[in-house]
């Protein structure tokens, strides 16, 4: 295994002053995105499910 850069690196991030547009695909994408992470069962909900049982 190689060791870790220990140089530090620079990144540069530009952010526009505003959000860009929220187009009705985009919407539509993202809320199916929301809707399938809602859909899956997290960590807290699978432990509890172990319990359960």
């Amino acid at each position: 295994m190689s060791t870790p850069d220990k140089r530090r690196r620079q990144i540069r991030v530009l952010v526009p002053d505003e959000p860009p547009r929220l187009t009705p695909d985009a919407a539509r994408i993202l809320l199916r995105i929301v809707l399938n992470a809602r859909s899956r069962p997290g960590p807290d909900t699978m432990r509890q499910q172990e319990n359960d049982e």
